[in-house]
Formats: structure tokens, C-alpha cells, sequence
């Protein structure tokens, strides 16, 4: 267990470290939300090609485990990894290393227990060919506003009319966990702004 006290990170002692070649999130993306560990974690991660962010879902077997990744990140997930730098390696190589097949299976076989966890390793893409480098996107203000105004939808969609006027209860309704707040929306505008270079008091105007 690493043990993270706050008089290591004092400003006479600067030994311990503050980033990492490894951050495990083990199912926290269930608990806490997908968003909420994007903004977190991988600011985090060392900038380097090896250095790798972990994540795990639980997963109906009736599931298409890259759609359900995309709906908890509220965007496609070729628009995450260009805004976050990050991307799972299985979507790109369209292999892992990581079997989940006997949990399907199991799964199956007893009916009763549909679920099974898919684990997901991210990198940085932008460290593959430029190790240390540092890439920046640049982008319409327009293009921005409607992007993250999208992903602000998706988040909040239990609060929308349609989802409170279904006869039959949704998924928030019954108890699933909230993840969202509006301080979850302005710390995730406040990560892109270091990487997306657009007008953002424009941005802003047209969110």
C-alpha cells in the first residue's frame, strides 16, 4: 500500500513524487464516474511512452464494452483521446493481453449473474513518437462550446424532462449513484483549456 503524507510533499522535502508510471483505478470509474478520474488521475501520469493509467468497468454480457466506455465518457472516444491524450490500447490495436473470457462465460452459464469486468490500459499517445513532448490542438470556439456542451448533457441527462416524466424508473431513480456535479463540468473545461487552443471567452459566450 503506498502511503501519500503531507509532510513528504512540504516545501523542505521534495523528494516524494508527484507523478507515476502507474495509476490503478481498479472499478473507481463505476463508483466515482469516468469524467471525475479523467480530470483526477492522468495529470498525474509521468509523460513518457510506457507510462500507463488503468481503468475497469462492470459490464453486462449483452454489452458492447467500447460503446459502454463512450457513453460513461459523454463523447466519442476517438474525441477523448484527442482532448485528454489518452486511448486505450486495445481500441487502437484491437488486441489485449487481458482475458475476461471465462467471466462471460460463467456469466452465461448460470444466467442469474450477467456481469463480468472489462479492464482498459490507457497511454498517452502523444508520447509514442515524441517521448517528454507536449502536443496542443487547436480548435473553432464554436466546435468547442457545442462538444462540451454535449458532454454536459449526457452528464446531466437524469435531471432532463424526459428522464423525470418516464413512466418507468431510470437507472438514477432507482439508486444508482449521481457522479456529476457542475464543479465536475468547470474542472474538466479548466483541464482542456491546457491542451485546446481556441477563443475561450468566445467558448464560453456561445456554451
Amino acid at each position: 500500500v503506498l502511503v501519500l503524507r503531507y509532510a513528504d510533499y512540504s516545501a523542505s522535502n521534495r523528494r516524494a513524487p508527484t507523478t507515476f508510471d502507474v495509476i490503478d483505478t481498479s472499478t473507481l470509474s463505476d463508483e466515482v464516474g469516468m469524467l471525475n478520474l479523467l480530470v483526477a488521475a492522468p495529470p498525474l501520469l509521468k509523460r513518457t511512452p510506457w507510462a500507463t493509467f488503468y481503468t475497469e468497468k462492470q459490464l453486462r454480457t449483452a454489452d458492447e464494452y467500447m460503446q459502454a466506455i463512450q457513453t460513461s465518457l459523454g463523447a466519442g472516444l476517438s474525441t477523448t483521446t484527442i482532448l485528454f491524450d489518452l486511448m486505450p490500447v486495445s481500441y487502437i490495436s484491437r488486441f489485449d493481453t487481458h482475458s475476461n473470457a471465462h467471466e462471460c462465460v460463467a456469466a452465461c452459464a448460470f444466467g442469474n449473474n450477467d456481469q463480468y469486468f472489462e479492464r482498459l490500459s490507457w497511454k498517452r499517445p502523444s508520447q509514442l513518437g515524441n517521448p517528454g513532448g507536449q502536443f496542443f490542438l487547436g480548435c473553432d470556439h464554436g466546435q468547442v462550446a457545442e462538444l462540451l456542451f454535449n458532454i454536459y448533457v449526457r452528464m446531466f441527462e437524469h435531471e432532463g424532462v424526459k428522464s423525470l416524466v418516464k413512466s418507468k424508473p431510470t437507472s438514477h431513480q432507482e439508486g444508482s449513484p449521481i457522479h456529476y456535479c457542475r464543479r465536475t463540468f468547470a474542472l474538466l473545461i479548466f483541464e482542456l483549456q491546457r491542451r485546446v487552443a481556441t477563443d475561450w471567452d468566445k467558448m464560453v459566450s456561445s456554451l
